[in-house]
């Protein structure tokens, strides 16, 4: 599950996909995504578990992107929270796909983080990251679920 803070809601909230989830009647819900892990690095029954996100870092995002839509209102918006090393465009692709307006709002270059410091190697044999690359982008990416034409 993802946290999300939703435009009608004063606290955080459990953001799940389904049509009885609280956020199916939010205008705004916010999600960041895991990192992407190597799988023979995490044990499923380790507390690091709750990091992983695929190999690509986008199990979570894809399901997301493809089902976010049926759960915005018209109008309504969702800010999704990641790493560049997950696929800026891709996200911007899926989210497009499910019928949403998308695009990037903000971004912010920096260092690796922990997760992905600790995982360089992989993430530079396996194209992830340019080799000798030791910096990421981090974009807040919208989609937004368009209006009915009046």
């Amino acid at each position: 599950m993802a946290r999300a803070v939703s435009s009608s809601e004063s606290q955080p909230t459990r953001c799940a996909l389904s049509a009885s989830s609280s956020s199916s009647r939010a205008r705004r819900c916010a999600v960041g995504s895991r990192s992407p892990v190597s799988k023979s690095a995490i044990s499923p029954t380790t507390p690091q578990r709750a990091w992983d996100a695929g190999r690509d870092g986008r199990a979570l995002l894809d399901p997301l992107c493809q089902q976010v839509a049926d759960h915005l209102r018209p109008g309504g918006t969702v800010l999704l929270v990641h790493s560049s090393v997950c696929g800026v465009q891709r996200t911007l692709e899926e989210l497009a796909g499910a019928g949403l307006d998308a695009d990037v709002v903000a971004r912010r270059r920096g260092p690796l983080g922990p997760l992905l410091r600790e995982r360089v190697a992989d993430l530079w044999a396996s194209g992830g990251l340019r080799p000798g690359s030791l910096e990421e982008e981090i974009v807040v990416v919208r989609g937004r679920r368009p209006r009915p034409a009046a």
